[in-house]
C-alpha cells in the first residue's frame, strides 16, 4: 500500500557506497557487500519510519529521498573520486578476490562453447561464441524472483503483505504486524 520512488536513486547511492568500500578502502567483497546492503536497508528502515511517524503519503517521501540520495550520490562521488562523478577501478578492486566469480561474469561457458563447436549457435572467426554464456546476474534476478513468488504466495509473510497492502485497518485488527511489514518491506 505504499510507493518507493527513491528505489533508483537508493541503486545508485548503494553503488558509490560498494565502490567506496572496494576501491577506496580495499575491502573484500566478502565485507563490502553485507556492509552495502546493510547501509541501504538503513536507509530504507528511515524512509519506512518517517512515513508512519509522520503520516505523510509515501510517495512525497520517498520523492524528497530520491532527491536527496540523487544529490549525496552526486557529492560523494566528488569527494572520493578527487572531483570526478565517475569512480573507476571497481572490477580491477576485486579482481582475484574468492566471490567475484559467483556476481559477475557468465555461467554456462562450456555449454556454449559446445553448442558453438555443433554449429547451433553463431560464432566469430576466431571459433569463440558470440554470446559466450549466460550472465550470472540474470541468474541471481531470476533466484531471487523465485524466492520472493515463494514468500509472497506460500508463507505468512506473504499473507501479512498482501493484507497490509490491501486494508492496514483489517490487518492490524486481524493480528498482523503492520509496522513493521512496512519498514521492513521499504528496507527490503
Amino acid at each position: 500500500g505504499e510507493f518507493d520512488l527513491s528505489i533508483g536513486s537508493m541503486v545508485a547511492f548503494a553503488g558509490m557506497i560498494f565502490g567506496v568500500l572496494t576501491v577506496n578502502t580495499g575491502l573484500p567483497l566478502i565485507l563490502a557487500i553485507p556492509l552495502t546492503l546493510a547501509f541501504a536497508a538503513c536507509i530504507g528502515a528511515v524512509n519506512g519510519m518517517i512515513v508512519l511517524r509522520t503520516g505523510l503519503p509515501s510517495f512525497i517521501v520517498t520523492l524528497a529521498g530520491l532527491f536527496i540520495l540523487r544529490g549525496a550520490s552526486l557529492v560523494g562521488l566528488k569527494l572520493f573520486t578527487g572531483g570526478s562523478t565517475q569512480l573507476r577501478g571497481v572490477r580491477a578492486a576485486v579482481e582475484g578476490d574468492w566471490l567475484a566469480p559467483v556476481f559477475s561474469g557468465d555461467a554456462f561457458t562450456g555449454l556454449f562453447g559446445w553448442l558453438a563447436s555443433l554449429g547451433l549457435i553463431e560464432t566469430f572467426k576466431s571459433g569463440t561464441p558470440k554470446v559466450p554464456g549466460i550472465p550470472v546476474e540474470i541468474l541471481w534476478f531470476i533466484a531471487f524472483a523465485l524466492v520472493a513468488t515463494y514468500v509472497l504466495l506460500r508463507t505468512p509473510v506473504g499473507n501479512w503483505i498482501f493484507a497490509t497492502g490491501g486494508d492496514t485497518n483489517a490487518a492490524k485488527n486481524s493480528g498482523v504486524p503492520v509496522r513493521n511489514v512496512k519498514i521492513s518491506l521499504f528496507m527490503l
